[in-house]
C-alpha cells in the first residue's frame, strides 16, 4: 500500500489542486452572492472570517477530491450543477436583493403558489447564468488539461466499488493528516464543524443541505394536520340590544402592499382617491408585519401568535398549528365563506383547513363564472360572491392578488393611470406597482358600496410589503432581522357601515381614537393587533382571560 501511495502521490495532489480551484470558482465566481452576504454580516471580524473561509474552502476541497477519486466524470457533472444553482442565487442576491432563506425555500418548494422566484425568472437570469457557467466550465476544462487529469466515463457498479477500495484508504489518511495539521488553529472540532455549516448556509446548493431538516419539517406542516382551536378562551358572541340585522364581516388579505404608496397615508401620487372620500373608514399606517413572505406571515397575522416570537418558531416548525381567526367566528355561529382570486393557495391548507370554511371558491371558478361578464380577471371577481341578504351572521375571507409581481398583471388597462407601466425599468416598476394600488382603491370602494346598507364591517391588511429597487433591493422575503422598512410596513384598513356603528358606537369611538393616535405616531400598530381587533370589534369576548387583549383597537383601553 505504501508503494502504491507513493507512486500515485502526484495524481492525488493534482486532484486536490483541481478540487480547490473548483471550490474557489464556485464560491467567488458562481456563488458570489452567498459569500458576499457572509462577509457583510461579519464585517467587524474580517480577518477571522477570512481565515475561517479559507479553512472551510480547504475542507470542501478535500471532500470534492474524494469524489474526483471515485469518478471524475460524475463529479464534473455535480460541479456544473452546483455552479448553475449558485449562479442563479447570485443573480437574485446581487441584482434583486433577494436572500433565498428558509421561508423563501419553503414557499417555493412546498406551497403551490406563484412565488417571487418564479415570477421574476426572466431571460436575464438565463443570460447571466449561462455566462457564469461558460466561464467556469472553460476554467475547469483548462485546469483539467493543464493538470493532466483524465475523465472516467464508466458507470459500472463493480468498477466504482473497486475504485473506492483502491483510493478511499489513502484519501482518508490524507484527510486525517490535514485535520491534525489544522488542530492548532481550531482545537475545538465542534467549533470548526459549526463554522463549516455556517459557511455552507450562505451558498447554494449547500444551503439546501444545511436547511434540510427545517425544510422537511415545514413540508410536513404543509400537509393536512390537526389544527389547534381556541376552546380554552371560551369565546362567546355578545350581541348589542339594538342590533336586529345579521352581521356581515369581511376580512381582506392583501398581497405585497406597502404603507407608504397609499395617498391616504401621505404618498404624493393619488393612488387612493376613492378611499379618501369613504366615511367611517380608518387607515392605519406603517403597520409592522409578522414576516416578509406570505407563507410565514399568514400563519401569524390571522392567529393569536405573538409576532416578536414568531419567526424562530416558524423557521424551526416548533409553532403550534392553529386555526385562523375565522374559526373563532365559526365557533360563535358565523357562516364562513373563503374566496380567492390569486393564482395560488389551491394546493395548501391555508384556505382549505386554516379558516375552517363552510364554502370555498377559488380563482379558476370565479373566472369561469364572472370574467366575461365583468371583463376583469382580478380581485373585483371576489365581490360577486358576497351576499348582502343574509339572515345569519356571515364572514367572508378574501384572498387577493393585490400587488404581487408582476404588478401590471393585477389590473385591467383602464386602471393604468401611471405610464409607462409594462417593463422592468425602475420607472415602469414604480408605475405598475402604483397602478395596482389604484385598482385596489377601486376594489375597496366597490366593496364598501356593496355593503353600505348592511350591518357590516371590513378588515384589511397586507401580508407584507415590497421593495421596488430601493438600495438595489426588489420584491420581498428578506431575513426579518435586516429586512428593509419597505418590506415590513403595511397598511391596515377598517371600515364600519352606518348600521354597524348604530349598534357599536363605543367601539367606533375607540377605533377612531386609536386611528388618531396611530396617525400622529403615538401608537404603533402591528399584525398582532389584527386578530384581537377582529374579535373585539365584532363583540366576541372570552369567558377566560385572553393574553394580549389590550391589542383590540376597538377597546377603550387603547392609548391609555
Amino acid at each position: 500500500m505504501k508503494k502504491i501511495f507513493i507512486n500515485n502521490a502526484s495524481h492525488y495532489f493534482r486532484l486536490l489542486l483541481l478540487s480547490f480551484c473548483c471550490v474557489l470558482i464556485h464560491v467567488f465566481w458562481c456563488n458570489f452572492g452567498g459569500i458576499s452576504k457572509y462577509f457583510l454580516s461579519q464585517s467587524n471580524k474580517f480577518f477571522e472570517i477570512s481565515l475561517d473561509t479559507f479553512l472551510c474552502i480547504f475542507i470542501l476541497s478535500l471532500a470534492l477530491a474524494l469524489l474526483f477519486s471515485l469518478n471524475i466524470f460524475l463529479t464534473r457533472i455535480f460541479i456544473f450543477l452546483a455552479n448553475f444553482i449558485g449562479a442563479i442565487y447570485t443573480y437574485y442576491s446581487l441584482h434583486l436583493g433577494i436572500i433565498i432563506n428558509e421561508q423563501i425555500m419553503i414557499s417555493a418548494l412546498f406551497y403551490a403558489e406563484e412565488n417571487d422566484i418564479s415570477s421574476s425568472f426572466d431571460y436575464w437570469v438565463f443570460i447571466y447564468t449561462i455566462f457564469l457557467m461558460l466561464v467556469s466550465t472553460m476554467a475547469i476544462f483548462g485546469l483539467e488539461k493543464k493538470l493532466k487529469v483524465k475523465s472516467k466515463y464508466s458507470f459500472k457498479k463493480n468498477q466504482l466499488i473497486e475504485i473506492l477500495k483502491n483510493n478511499f484508504a489513502r484519501l482518508t489518511i490524507s484527510i486525517i493528516f490535514i485535520l491534525l495539521f489544522l488542530a492548532p488553529v481550531h482545537k475545538n472540532v465542534f467549533v470548526l464543524t459549526y463554522k463549516l455549516k455556517t459557511f455552507a448556509e450562505q451558498m447554494m446548493p449547500s444551503y439546501l443541505i444545511a436547511q434540510y431538516k427545517e425544510i422537511k419539517l415545514m413540508h410536513k406542516s404543509s400537509k393536512k394536520i390537526e389544527l389547534k382551536g381556541y376552546e380554552d378562551y371560551g369565546f362567546k358572541l355578545q350581541k348589542s340590544d339594538n342590533e336586529t340585522q345579521a352581521t356581515i364581516a369581511v376580512i381582506v388579505i392583501g398581497e405585497s402592499l406597502r404603507s407608504d404608496r397609499l395617498s391616504i397615508n401621505g404618498y404624493d401620487r393619488q393612488t387612493t382617491p376613492k378611499m379618501q372620500k369613504i366615511p367611517n373608514l380608518f387607515a392605519f399606517k406603517d403597520v409592522l408585519t409578522c414576516a416578509t413572505s406570505t407563507s410565514a406571515s399568514l400563519l401569524c397575522m390571522l392567529t393569536d401568535e405573538k409576532q416578536d416570537e414568531w419567526m424562530p418558531k416558524f423557521a424551526s416548525s416548533t409553532n403550534e398549528k392553529k386555526y385562523s381567526v375565522a374559526k373563532v367566528l365559526k365557533d360563535v355561529g358565523f357562516d364562513i365563506t373563503v374566496l380567492s382570486s390569486a393564482n395560488k393557495d389551491s394546493g395548501i391548507y391555508i384556505y382549505k383547513d386554516f379558516h375552517a370554511p363552510d364554502k370555498i371558491i377559488m380563482a379558476s371558478e370565479l373566472r369561469k363564472k364572472y370574467m366575461s361578464e365583468l371583463n376583469d380577471f382580478g380581485d373585483l371577481l371576489l365581490l360577486q360572491e358576497i351576499k348582502t341578504d343574509v339572515t345569519k351572521n356571515s364572514l367572508y375571507v378574501l384572498g387577493t392578488r393585490g400587488s404581487h409581481r408582476e404588478y401590471y398583471g393585477n389590473y385591467t388597462r383602464d386602471f393604468a393611470k401611471f405610464q409607462p407601466d409594462i417593463g422592468h425599468s425602475l420607472e415602469q416598476i414604480a408605475n405598475s406597482y402604483d397602478n395596482s394600488i389604484v385598482y385596489f382603491d377601486n376594489f375597496m370602494n366597490e366593496l364598501v358600496n356593496k355593503l353600505k346598507d348592511s350591518n357590516a364591517i371590513v378588515f384589511y391588511t397586507s401580508d407584507h410589503g415590497e421593495s421596488l429597487g430601493e438600495n438595489n433591493i426588489f420584491l420581498h422575503g428578506a431575513p426579518l432581522e435586516n429586512a428593509p422598512r419597505e418590506q415590513r410596513r403595511v397598511p391596515m384598513i377598517i371600515w364600519m357601515s352606518d348600521k354597524f356603528i348604530e349598534s357599536n358606537q363605543k367601539k367606533y369611538a375607540n377605533l377612531k381614537k386609536a386611528n388618531e393616535l396611530n396617525r400622529t405616531e403615538k401608537l404603533e400598530v402591528k399584525h398582532d393587533h389584527f386578530f384581537h381587533t377582529i374579535i373585539g370589534c365584532l363583540g366576541i369576548i372570552p369567558t377566560k382571560k385572553i393574553e394580549n387583549s389590550d391589542l383590540n383597537l376597538c377597546d377603550i383601553s387603547v392609548g391609555k
